[in-house]
């Protein structure tokens, strides 16, 4: 589970996130193949990141999490898996469809996510996909607002001005 799930889980939940925006942005500015491209290369150097970063975290003797080489090999793989998913429907020439498909495909992404934390870790699909979010939408969770009295700010006494006779 430490070892393996949960280096995996952070991976394609860091790729997904972490590439989408630059993704789609070059996509509106400049086109779909140049989003294919970006997209590649952010997942790649995402990778090169977090499984660095994994990798030289910890060597696993205090935490049991298994050698950080592992994991490094493991976050890293995961990484550019999930910033590589939804870069691939830019290879369609036309960007409208490509988006459109792209938005489909981070969908089933984070879907995926959700069912992985749901299987392994025992998190609702619920928290998964929105956390506290969704329980604002029920009105056994919505607290009544506190009201605040505002009233005007006045300077501390050793700050205001002296008046003059």
């Amino acid at each position: 589970m430490l070892q393996v799930v949960q280096p995996a889980l952070v991976g394609l939940i860091d790729g997904t996130v972490s590439t989408v925006a630059s993704i789609f942005a070059s996509a509106y500015l400049s086109g779909s193949h140049t989003a294919l491209f970006v997209g590649l290369a952010t997942a790649l150097g995402a990778r090169i990141s977090m499984g660095l970063s994994e990798a030289l975290s910890d060597d696993g003797s205090l935490t049991g999490r298994g050698t950080g080489n592992v994991r490094g090999v493991i976050t890293g793989t995961a990484t550019f898996l999930g910033g590589t998913f939804h870069s691939l429907p830019f290879l369609i020439s036309d960007v409208d469809q490509a988006l459109v498909v792209a938005y489909a495909v981070v969908a089933v992404e984070l879907v995926a996510s959700a069912l992985i934390r749901k299987r392994f870790l025992g998190v609702s699909l619920a928290q998964s996909l929105g956390g506290r979010s969704w329980r604002a939408w029920d009105s056994r969770w919505v607290r009544p607002r506190r009201r605040v009295a505002f009233t005007r700010w006045t300077p501390p006494a050793h700050a205001r001005p002296k008046r003059s006779g």
